[in-house]
């Protein structure tokens, strides 16, 4: 029970609950190609991407910020198809299966946005290949 309400909290925080009472969003492939554009949008969106917060500093888009905690680093990384970066974190002793709200993982986000490097590292650092997110899809 204490889930259900957390999950409508959540719903209603993020306007996925109209006035009608109906909920506003739908399940999503996110294999389907005419949505490809659509697939994933964590680094490109985000206010978490480091050039869309910092434009003026010279060589942004190698750098992440760091204020960002490490599970949002690994995201980022693994969103950015950065092998080396991912790799690093993992060394560091960073969880390979730590999740965002929505219950993503680096794994979710390396295949989503099609970096299969990234996701065969993770793998071999026992990444949960069946783990779900919010809305119940796998890798």
């Amino acid at each position: 029970m204490e889930q259900l309400k957390r999950g409508i909290s959540r719903q209603f925080s993020t306007e996925l609950f109209r006035k009608s009472g109906k909920f506003s969003f739908k399940r999503q492939s996110s294999l389907d190609p005419r949505r490809n554009n659509l697939r994933f949008s964590f680094g490109r969106q985000s206010s978490l991407d480091p050039l869309q917060r910092s434009p003026s500093i010279e060589n942004a888009g190698r750098t992440v910020p760091e204020n960002l905690d490490s599970t949002m680093q690994l995201l980022f990384m693994a969103c950015k198809g950065d092998v080396k970066g991912v790799q690093d974190l993992l060394d560091e002793g960073i969880d390979v299966n730590n999740i965002d709200l929505d219950g993503r993982t680096a794994l979710h986000i390396a295949a989503c946005e099609g970096h299969v490097e990234v996701a065969k590292l993770l793998l071999s650092r026992k990444a949960n290949m069946n783990a779900r997110d919010r809305w119940g899809s796998t890798v």
